[in-house]
Parts: structure tokens; sequence; C-alpha cells
């Protein structure tokens, strides 16, 4: 990591890329793939893959030549297609969704015998419109009691270091003053403040737990009403740590948000 090779600047790809692959030694600027992109921002807030099982199948009771189980997702990789487009909430995968949703903006291809993922060069306003306001960006930024952001904020001595922190955990830099002024003014307020005493915060909320429904009683009358409520829950994302004020933590949770969609979140290096 010491090395001149690793410590050179990065440089934009050649548009004329004849003649000009070898031309310099500096890394190039590059997109990430649709799987780099999903695993990138979950791991950045030291998140985990939170999905039900890719089947429908709950019970294991079909042979598997008529139902596959791909198991619990852990990487952008191992998810394939839902097979849920049919018009019927029942089948759906809220969770999974979330995910497949990111994937497929980004040029994900849902067959696993065709996994390539080939990014479109072009404008695209769906790629940062699903970061920015899909279901996964909002689950992402929401300050959790196992979130990584929230585990700095309690750590934190003072507000300049917890904005480093913050850069350094999500983009892996330091901030440039214009973003370290930028980010201690809006985080300053209430910093001392920020933690709420062990005997005053209220008890964690427990997610709630729903009925199975799968491909044996998808077609009973509560299948629908169950998987309903449970995007629902999903769309509102996780429940918020109750060891932060909330004013604090909405700032802080703002601030998460925003280098999320950084342009610099999609690219290598």
């Amino acid at each position: 990591f010491g090395s001149d090779v690793y410590q050179r600047a990065v440089v934009d790809l050649p548009t004329q890329r004849v003649g000009h692959a070898m031309s310099s030694l500096n890394p190039f600027r590059r997109r990430m793939s649709a799987e780099q992109v999903l695993d990138t921002l979950v791991h950045a807030v030291g998140e985990r893959f939170d999905t039900e099982p890719l089947t429908l199948d709950n019970e294991g009771t079909l042979p598997a030549e008529t139902f596959l189980h791909f198991g619990t997702p852990r990487r952008a990789w191992e998810f394939t297609t839902l097979a849920n487009e049919r018009d019927r909430p029942s089948l759906a995968l809220p969770k999974a969704q979330a995910y497949v949703d990111v994937l497929a903006a980004f040029g994900w291809r849902s067959s696993r015998p065709e996994p390539t993922s080939q990014r479109e060069d072009d404008p695209n306003l769906i790629q940062p419109a699903i970061v920015a306001n899909g279901t996964l960006g909002f689950y992402l930024s929401r300050l959790t009691d196992d979130h990584a952001i929230t585990k700095l904020a309690l750590q934190s001595n003072s507000v300049e270091q917890f904005v480093e922190s913050l850069f350094l955990q999500i983009v892996t830099r330091m901030p440039t003053e214009e973003e370290f002024d930028q980010f201690t003014r809006l985080l300053r307020p209430g910093f001392e403040r920020r933690v709420v005493p062990d005997a005053e915060r209220p008890p964690s909320r427990t997610p709630p737990r729903f009925r199975y429904v799968s491909w044996s009683n998808h077609l009973n009358t509560e299948a629908n009403e169950i998987k309903v409520q449970m995007q629902e829950y999903v769309r509102k994302g996780p429940p918020a740590t109750t060891a932060l004020q909330d004013d604090w933590r909405q700032r802080a949770e703002d601030a998460t948000w925003s280098l999320l969609n950084s342009p610099e979140m999609v690219m290598v290096p």
C-alpha cells in the first residue's frame, strides 16, 4: 500500500483506446459492475444482506425439479430471478426485491446461466434515483442499533472526529476542506447531547413476525394481506436506534445518505 505504483493518481479512461492501452501506468477510473455497486453500498455502512430465502417453497416439501432453493444471499452475485412476475402480492419477496431493484438498475441480469453484468455508459436517471429514493437506500442510511455509523457516533469524542470517521468508513478518504466545513456545520448542533443516557432509553423495538407464506398456501385470502403488510414494513425501514437523540440522528442519517449517493461510490478506484 505504500508503494509508488499503488499511490499513483487515477486517470480517466481515454476515449480512443487504440494505442493508449499502455501509454499510462496510472490506474484507469472505471464504473463498478452491478454486483460491485450493491456490495459496496451494503458493506460501506457495516450492514449485512437481510433478505428472505430465495425460494417460494419455505417448507421444503416440493421436489427440486419443481422448486429450487437458492438459499439466503450474503453477496450480490448470489441473487437470482425472484420468479414472481405474476401480479399476485402473495408471491412477493419484499426484502430481496429491494436488493434486486438496485442490481437491475445497474444492468444486472436475473438469469444465473447468464450472470454477467454490462453497465450502460449512457446517462440513466434510474441508477441514481434507485439509490437516492429506493427502499434499499433508505434502509442503509437508517441508523439502527447495529449500524456502523451508529457505533462511530457513540464512540467519537468530537464532531470533527466523527466527520473524519464517517468519510473514512463510507468513501475511504479524508474529507476536503469544503466537505469538512459543511458536515461539521450540519452535525455540530446538539453533538454534545446526542447520546441518550442508558436509563432514559426506551426499549428497542422488536421487528414484527409475520406468518409464513409459500407456494402451498399462497392462494389463501390472507396470504395477500400478509405480504402487503410485509411490503409496507420493508418500505418503512428498520427501527432506528434509541441510543441517539432523534434530531441529531436524523441529521447524521442525512450525512450518511449524501455520501452513499456521491458519484465516487460507483467508481473504481
